[in-house]
């Protein structure tokens, strides 16, 4: 467990900040991100890695390099990263809980500029943004500033509630700090999802507190042959279960101008999913229900991503698919992989 001293700047207490990573298979990619992990010059943290069932020496290696400057928690048999994730946070002792995917690198300033954020009791989480390398460590210039533009986007948008859930959310796991009492609070991640239990989750903290972006790239995610690549016809149902889950837990007296931009949001995002899953006439439902709360997106789609399912709705597959290509959103037919939205 990495404690480096001192615990107390001047007369105030410095927080224990614990750091919890899940791995699963990734021997050959771990000991950079936990050397990332202990560059940290904020100067009390604690590691814990949490190893998912692995198979080819990974929990060996991390115990035989790093030692007692982590905590090695084995699992027997992989349980999925929500599950890791979960048991990590339970067992840690920081008021401040901070992800690090098992191939991600911090900044060695990551955490000392995250964390003086939550001096207001207000803030919920913090966030910074995120760069791209390769799987050697080199920088990719053009992945990361498409992402850099994604990140203006969001920020111009805002990440309360109504914000976060207007497709394409830029809260992404290892680029977040959040106060343990909601985790506590929420239940942490949804072991039913293998895939979005991270906006998830962290859609339901931003209605219980503020989030703040540092607008700096103190993350890099790393680019390598054994990311899980976004599928969209594949995806279709852990997404449509997360806008279930989150239409169902707005009310009808839910009448702010917060939420009822996040249920238009959710209900545009269940379109979207009926559209990957190939549903056009669900997806065409979904659309009528979103256009009948608010007609805007008929006039300017808020993200291209929503003019794929607002143009297969009402237009024949194949002049659809030419007016989607035409209009930038290419990317989200379901035909494609997209290249820049990496599951790690």
């Amino acid at each position: 467990m990495h404690t480096a001293p001192p615990t107390h700047r001047g007369d105030v207490p410095v927080t224990l900040v614990s750091v919890i990573i899940p791995v699963h298979n990734r021997r050959t990619l771990i000991g950079a991100t936990l050397r990332s992990a202990l560059a940290q010059t904020y100067p009390r943290t604690e590691l814990l890695v949490i190893d998912d069932g692995s198979d080819d020496g990974t929990a060996d290696e991390v115990a035989s390099t790093f030692g007692t400057a982590v905590q090695l928690i084995r699992l027997p048999i992989n349980q999925g990263r929500s599950a890791a994730r979960n048991i990590g946070w339970a067992a840690a002792r920081g008021e401040f809980v901070a992800f690090l995917d098992s191939d991600d690198l911090w900044a060695p300033d990551k955490l000392a500029r995250q964390i003086p954020c939550f001096a207001d009791p207000g803030v919920a989480l913090v966030h910074c943004r995120m760069g791209v390398v390769d799987a050697a460590g080199l920088p990719m210039a053009a992945e990361s500033a498409a992402l850099a533009r994604a990140f203006d986007v969001a920020d111009a948008r805002g990440y309360d509630y109504g914000g976060v859930t207007e497709t394409w959310c830029r809260l992404y796991t290892p680029t977040v700090v959040v106060r343990r009492a909601l985790l506590e609070a929420t239940g942490g991640f949804d072991p039913m999802l293998a895939n979005f239990e991270d906006w998830d989750l962290f859609w339901r903290i931003t209605k219980m507190g503020r989030v703040v972006a540092v607008p700096e790239t103190l993350v890099q995610n790393r680019r390598h042959p054994g990311n899980t690549p976004m599928r969209w016809v594949q995806d279709a149902e852990p997404w449509l279960y997360v806008m279930q889950k989150h239409l169902a837990a707005l009310s009808a007296s839910d009448a702010t101008p917060t939420l009822q931009r996040a249920r238009h949001n959710l209900l545009l995002n269940m379109a979207l999913g009926e559209y990957w899953r190939g549903d056009r006439r669900a997806s065409r439902r979904w659309m009528w229900r979103a256009l009948r709360a608010d007609v805007r997106p008929l006039r300017r789609p808020g993200h291209p991503v929503w003019a794929a399912p607002l143009l297969s709705a009402f237009l024949p597959s194949t002049l659809a698919d030419v007016l989607v290509d035409a209009c930038g959103a290419d990317a989200y037919r379901i035909d494609r992989v997209p290249a820049d939205e990496a599951a790690t």
